[in-house]
């Protein structure tokens, strides 16, 4: 296909949904002429070279102008009013990204969130990227992701969620749409499931198709790319690959202030559960491991587990709720079993099943809540544990409570002035302070706050 390419000005007027989700928008006539429908990515150069989705302008907008907004145009290195070259880009899936972006941010967002950020949007080494979802072209299929997304990042970043900016640090290829099939990760650290940190750093080729990934189905045109449903969605979520145990150095138990009592309630049910079972036996009784933590965004349920966990010996398989439920029933229904045969294989072990009412909601909880109640009745049987984490404990199917499920509720509540002045101290432990930091003063003007980083 001969190169198609337009230069235009570049205008920051972006539509008010449009901002920091990578959208650019264009003139009908001007998508005509690039052989574009909405939907499709671009490439834009001014004095650099980025990407995006292009989006139909108004009838009445200008033909000569690119609508962008802030961080298009700083990806572009160009001001209001420079002059963009445009181009129909060549539709590839990327097969894994790599971010930088504020400790606070890499610290509390996982790999699967992260993704579900990004997810249909085109990202370029070198460009800085938001975590607003792109919603701009509404579909079905996407719908519940970004949903499950934005609840997400609410609850764990809190108002910064909408504000913050993070850095392309490597995407291979370069310029590539970010689909479910995307290892996407933070640099020198975590992934989505089916790689490592390693493999990411090294750049290694993840096993598919060469000529791109499955479920891209190209338009009627010849230009390479596919319609505005496919760039949204990229490639029909699957099932991941099963995650792994969680083998980095849990975080000790007494470095988590305020959840020592929690801690201790939880101990001693593993505890009786993985070790002393056969004392149960001779009692002529038995102890069901199945566990529902609650407690704000942040409050530490994560960190709580993981710590009494290693406490215990036990291995910590963790999934996320919000990406199981997000799948397609009949592969949600395959991520969950393949999770739960993972813990039951040997050995004490521990699924940690995070926001679980994304899963398991108390309105209209559908098919896949149930398939999760049997797979959670079954790994319980088996003699494993389940421990559930939610920040909406009213939003939880209230069934997931019966005595063979989730037997035992543990709440973390959000702590007093003494508790955050403890945290704080267990948190700066090994960073200098200043002589004027009063960690009194400052645990004193937080008093809705809940410690944004504790060990994961």
């Amino acid at each position: 296909m001969a190169e198609r390419e337009l230069t235009l000005t570049a205008s920051l007027r972006p539509a008010a949904l449009d901002a920091r989700r990578g959208i650019v928008r264009l003139h009908p006539e001007v998508l005509t002429a690039l052989g574009l429908r909405p939907g499709e990515p671009v490439r834009l150069a001014g004095r650099r070279i980025t990407a995006g989705i292009a989006v139909r302008a108004e009838p009445t907008a200008s033909r000569g102008l690119l609508y962008a907004d802030d961080l298009i145009l700083g990806n572009l290195g160009i001001r209001d009013g420079g002059q963009v070259t445009v181009a129909p880009a060549p539709l590839a899936a990327a097969r894994r990204v790599t971010l930088t972006g504020p400790v606070e941010i890499t610290a509390a967002v996982t790999p699967e969130m992260l993704r579900l950020a990004l997810l249909g949007k085109m990202v370029t080494v070198g460009d800085d990227v938001s975590l607003l979802p792109q919603d701009v072209l509404p579909d079905a299929a996407a719908r519940g992701l970004v949903e499950a997304a934005r609840r997400s990042l609410a609850n764990t970043v809190g108002y910064a969620w909408t504000s913050t900016l993070l850095t392309v640090t490597t995407a291979e290829p370069e310029a590539a749409l970010v689909t479910m099939d995307t290892v996407v990760g933070w640099r020198d650290g975590q992934v989505t499931h089916g790689s490592t940190a390693a493999d990411v750093r090294a750049g290694s080729a993840r096993p598919g198709p060469p000529d791109g990934p499955t479920g891209i189905v190209a338009s009627s045109h010849d230009t390479g790319t596919v319609s505005a449903d496919a760039a949204v969605t990229g490639p029909a979520p699957t099932a991941p690959t099963p995650v792994a145990a969680d083998t980095g150095p849990a975080p000790n138990v007494e470095d988590l202030p305020g959840l020592r009592a929690q801690a201790q309630e939880l101990t001693e049910l593993l505890d009786l559960g993985f070790h002393h079972r056969e004392v149960l036996t001779r009692l002529g009784t038995a102890v069901s491991l199945g566990v529902l933590v609650t407690g704000p965004a942040g409050s530490g349920k994560t960190a709580l587990v993981r710590a009494v966990a290693g406490e215990v010996g036990a291995l910590v398989h963790p999934l996320w709720a919000p990406e199981v439920a997000a799948l397609s029933n009949d592969s949600a229904a395959r991520r969950l079993r393949e999770a739960a045969a993972a813990v039951r294989a040997g050995g004490p072990a521990l699924l940690l099943v995070s926001d679980v009412d994304a899963l398991a909601p108390r309105d209209q909880p559908g098919p896949l809540a149930t398939v999760f109640r049997q797979v959670l009745a079954e790994t319980v049987r088996a003699g494993a544990a389940v421990v559930c984490t939610s920040s909406r404990p009213e939003s939880v199917d209230p069934a997931l409570r019966a005595p063979a499920l989730l037997s035992l509720e543990i709440a973390v509540p959000l702590p007093d002035t003494a508790l955050r002045r403890e945290q704080l101290t267990v948190l700066t432990r090994e960073v200098p302070l200043a002589e004027d930091v009063r960690l009194d003063e400052v645990a004193g003007r937080t008093p809705v706050s809940s410690p944004p980083t504790w060990p994961r």
